[in-house]
């Protein structure tokens, strides 16, 4: 008789085929073997791909049973696999929930396994995890952080489909679609020169093709771009603070994703037209009194960003604030100077817009809740700590996209510690250290990465609050359309 890693392989080539049944032939040979750990493993793989292949949600459920009761002790294959396995149950489910749930959503379950995996997987195999972990941020509405994890697998044929998609949908946050459309464009027409992409996934790209040629002309899509981006020298603060927002990604434009033009600079997002009531006074109207909130939103923003550049800039104003002050030496090792201070409030800055946006939701949305009381955390739940009924009812992939991140910012998930960071900072004393010498040190570069990663969260979640918006207005002018356009997995088995 075959090992069991042979009859698998043998099992998978008759799932490529779609001979389902000689597959499950296979899974009722490995069932009257005696139970390993290694049999367990192999055959939960196996399961949720012949379960995944027949939408048979008992096969992944079992399949995802086995990978669990290995878990704490196996390698990052377990957390590829049972991300899979959550992935799998969601698109097969005929009635999928709404992502505003009380309940854990399979998608977050997938995403938090996704990204366990990629802590542990080895540099050569991440690209599959990333095309998988982009696809759950897309089903989510967070197509800027689906583009990001396309982008961390260029090389992945399945990534660069998703990516056009994604540039597609991500088209669609623009006034201005041509210079998207034309990169999702080139991204579909890169993927149809890869010799061993599936006759139906060249197909679906050939109709993306065409769609994007009605909008906006085959000829100027085959034209050259001339457009480049002009940066300036780091010679000045101004040009290092330019080139720093632009290397990170850091501007509050739709531009900034592609950096093709001098129009990745700046921070020109604002919130799209609204219908109001003719009769309301300009004192009443609520697209100016939305807009003073999002002008607020965004100075707190570029404030917040000032003082994170200026904390890595050699500008000699860093001498200025602590020139003439006495500090005594404690023998902590801890490191005491504007740049770190900097730092602490420009994290601090960034954290409080969360809360801030959770006011706007307040008032666009009409929840009527307490503004006393009011922050990230509790905006999403009713006063029996339910979700909202006006919030789940929406089905607005903006709002989706900041409730994923407000999930992300809880107990056992992904950036629970940037919540445990903030509280730290903010309401007790944290000391940054000019070396570990204990588990829990925070030391200097810690703190600035973790500074940069919160803006970016925060940045996208500004520009995910303005499309909850711009949804929730074209739905009033019957222009529902709001829908995320799913993306090809990554079908690869981790054995």
């Amino acid at each position: 008789m075959k090992n069991y890693s042979d009859l698998t392989i043998d099992a998978f080539k008759y799932l490529d085929i779609g001979d389902i049944e000689s597959a499950e032939d296979i899974l009722k040979i490995l069932r009257k073997e005696k139970m390993t750990s290694e049999l367990k493993y192999i055959m939960g793989a196996l399961l949720i791909e012949i379960g995944t292949a027949t939408q048979n949600m008992d096969y992944i459920n079992e399949g995802i049973k086995n990978f669990e009761e290995l878990e704490n002790n196996t390698p990052y294959a377990v957390d590829y696999n049972l991300g899979n396995g959550y992935y799998s149950k969601y698109k097969i489910m005929k009635d999928k929930p709404n992502y505003l749930t009380k309940n854990e959503h399979l998608l977050t379950k997938a995403k938090r396994h996704y990204l366990k995996s990629i802590a542990k997987v080895p540099i050569e195999q991440l690209e599959l995890n990333y095309v998988n972990l982009g696809n759950t941020y897309d089903y989510v509405g967070r197509t800027l952080d689906a583009l990001e994890c396309y982008e961390k697998a260029p090389n992945n044929a399945y990534s660069r489909i998703n990516k056009a998609i994604g540039l597609f949908v991500y088209s669609t946050f623009h006034a201005n679609t041509t210079p998207i459309l034309k990169d999702s464009y080139d991204c579909f027409k890169s993927v149809l020169e890869i010799p061993e992409i599936p006759v139906e996934f060249k197909t679906l790209c050939s109709e993306y093709m065409k769609s994007i040629e009605n909008t906006c002309g085959k000829q100027m899509l085959e034209q050259e771009n001339k457009k480049t981006l002009k940066r300036p020298s780091n010679d000045t603060l101004e040009g290092f603070m330019t080139n720093f927002c632009l290397d990170n990604k850091l501007y509050l434009n739709l531009c900034n994703f592609c950096q093709r033009c001098d129009n990745a600079i700046g921070d020109t997002v604002i919130i799209p037209n609204m219908i109001v009531k003719i009769t309301d006074s300009l004192e009443d109207d609520p697209y100016l009194k939305l807009s003073s909130q999002l002008n607020q939103i965004k100075m707190d923003y570029a404030t917040s960003r000032f003082l994170l550049m200026l904390s890595q800039s050699e500008s000699s104003l860093l001498n200025l604030m602590s020139k003439n002050m006495t500090l005594t030496l404690d023998l902590s090792y801890e490191e005491n100077n504007t740049s770190v201070q900097l730092l602490k409030d420009s994290f601090a800055g960034f954290y409080n817009i969360l809360d801030k946006i959770s006011h706007l939701i307040n008032i666009y949305f009409n929840l009527q809740k307490d503004p006393k009381h009011l922050n990230f955390r509790n905006i999403w739940n009713n006063k029996k700590g339910n979700i909202n009924g006006k919030l789940s009812s929406l089905n607005n992939s903006g709002l989706s996209a900041l409730y994923d991140i407000h999930l992300e910012l809880e107990k056992d998930n992904e950036k629970f510690y940037l919540r445990i960071l903030r509280n730290n900072l903010t309401h007790n004393f944290r000391p940054v250290k000019l070396f570990k010498m204990e588990e829990e040190d925070l030391t200097y570069e810690e703190l600035k990465d973790s500074t940069i990663e919160l803006a970016k969260i925060v940045k996208n979640a500004i520009i995910y609050l303005i499309r909850a918006i711009n949804i929730n207005e074209r739905k009033k002018y019957g222009r529902n359309k709001d829908k995320i356009i799913p993306k090809i997995n990554s079908n690869v088995r981790k054995l």
